[in-house]
């Protein structure tokens, strides 16, 4: 079992949040595009509507540390977020992630925590911190949930461009249609990353 399917098993016992459903999406909205049931995608996929710019995530991780994540960045950052409800579904997409793309695209974890009591908070770190690596945010109020549109009890995977427009917000369990979206909209942001980087 890899790191990342660790993390996310371990959020099974993180709490739940409700927030305010998404936005009605709009006819050209990229959501419709990225959504619709199709496992095959067109040979030159429409450029994604920005949903919303990304927060700044300022909080303290499972090594203890104050960590920051702000844009803009060099590249395209991934951020996969969950409750209890929401952990099969994440693990799904998370392994489909992990295979294609390894550790060349920066992601990040955030633990929707606001049921966990306190007098656990540090165990909770200690078993995160022992089987992974990578910082998670460790959100013990979900302060963040409603900035990020999280939708509690689903898996949430959101994909940040460089200047930090989020392009796509995957909600719920993995489709044909949604991995394929999901990675086209990555491939894009990934290409355009590498190919702005100054050669020497």
């Amino acid at each position: 079992m890899s790191a990342g399917i660790i993390l996310i098993v371990l959020l099974a016992g993180l709490g739940e949040h409700s927030a305010p459903p998404l936005k009605e999406a709009q006819e050209t909205d990229f959501i419709e595009v990225a959504f619709e049931e199709t496992s095959t995608l067109p040979q030159t996929a429409p450029a994604p509507v920005p949903e919303f710019k990304a927060p700044k995530l300022a909080m303290e991780d499972q090594f203890g540390a104050s960590v920051t994540l702000a844009f803009p960045q060099e590249e395209p950052h991934v951020l996969f977020a969950t409750d209890r409800k929401g952990v099969d579904d994440t693990i799904r997409w998370y392994k489909a992630f992990e295979k294609r793309y390894g550790k060349t695209i920066p992601s990040y974890g955030l633990a929707q925590g606001k049921n966990i009591p306190a007098i656990l908070h540090p165990l909770v770190k200690r078993i995160i911190r022992k089987d992974v690596p990578q910082s998670v945010f460790l959100d013990w109020k979900n302060s963040q949930a409603e900035a990020w549109q999280f939708q509690s009890g689903q898996a949430n995977m959101y994909v940040i461009a460089p200047d930090g427009a989020v392009v796509f917000h995957g909600i719920g369990a993995m489709t044909d249609a949604k991995r394929d979206a999901f990675f086209a909209v990555l491939d894009r942001y990934a290409a355009e990353a590498s190919t702005s980087v100054p050669k020497e």
